[in-house]
């Protein structure tokens, strides 16, 4: 039992400290992006070795943060924003899913009967309500990664 606990622990650490490398690479890229040299006026020279050298260094740190998440996609963990971490990475996606129900998956939830067909303006005001609840996620995920960032 506690070797499986130690384990446990050892998985979870790695898991963090991937995190943690991956957070750091992205402050890496936020001042990257902060600091974008002009684009040079003539080919050549040193404006251009400048804007170079930078955008390489974009693209190495781009390399390191998918190599990171290719790390983590291999853990047992998965670490969503907050730093909640789920035993089995499968619930992730099912927790993050804005996929619309199936109509059988919508029987099941809802109870007996059919499911009323849908007119193209009710499909349209759902598209834009899940539009909105992405856009509200996607905010609240971002301000989480800069919150994460700051720690």
């Amino acid at each position: 039992m506690a070797s499986s606990s130690q384990r446990v622990s050892d998985e979870k650490d790695r898991a963090l400290s991937l995190v943690a490398r991956i957070a750091a690479c992205g402050e890496a890229l936020q001042e990257i992006l902060a600091t974008i040299p002009p684009t040079p006026s003539v080919p050549g020279g040193q404006a251009e070795a400048a804007l170079l050298r930078h955008h390489l260094g974009a693209c190495a740190r781009l390399r390191e943060a998918r190599q990171i998440c290719q790390d983590l996609k291999t853990e047992q963990f998965a670490v969503v924003p907050g730093e909640k971490i789920y035993m089995n990475p499968g619930v992730v996606p099912l927790l993050l899913s804005t996929r619309p129900q199936q109509p059988t998956e919508a029987v099941k939830l809802c109870g007996s009967g059919p499911v009323p067909s849908a007119t193209p303006a009710s499909r349209m005001a759902r598209l834009k309500r899940r539009k909105e609840l992405c856009d509200s996620l996607s905010t609240d995920i971002s301000k989480d990664l800069a919150r994460l960032l700051q720690d």
